[in-house]
């Protein structure tokens, strides 16, 4: 539950700015541009987040999904 924090923060403050970046005025470029890139980059910070590397979030909830998997597993 917590290695889903890292990249559910990730995803909500890209969507926060998505959505901002849609509320600004088109005359406003600067701004849309400096939201738009913000919002990117943490949807693909989140998306690297996930990956299964040991390190990084995505390895921590595999780990915790082969132990809880692997109490319920039937001994031969």
């Amino acid at each position: 539950m917590i290695a889903g924090a890292g990249p559910l923060s990730h995803f909500l403050l890209a969507g926060a700015l998505c959505a901002g970046w849609n509320l600004l005025p088109l005359d406003a470029e600067p701004v849309r541009v400096a939201a738009g890139f913000s919002a990117l980059s943490n949807f693909i910070a989140g998306i690297f987040n996930l990956l299964p590397i040991a390190s990084l979030d995505g390895g921590h909830a595999v780990r915790a999904l082969n132990a809880v998997l692997a109490r319920f597993r039937p001994a031969l």
